[in-house]
């Protein structure tokens, strides 16, 4: 009896820390698509940069450098 009680434990026990890690994410996910929501859509490259692919491929990405993402 003892034993299953303690196992009883263990399982509820890992069962209560998910539950909260996954509210946990749950809460970021939400802040996350709220600043996403909120921001304005990025400009966009002219399609006739699709004649260079990989020059249209750096604009559109922000050309690698920092802060542009």
């Amino acid at each position: 009896m003892v034993r299953f009680c303690r196992a009883s434990l263990l399982v509820a026990g890992a069962a209560f820390q998910a539950a909260l890690e996954l509210r946990e994410q749950e809460h970021l996910r939400e802040e996350v698509t709220q600043v996403l929501r909120d921001r304005p859509a990025p400009p966009s490259a002219s399609p006739w940069w699709w004649l260079l692919p990989p020059m249209r491929y750096l604009l559109e990405t922000g050309g690698g450098r920092p802060g542009n993402r």
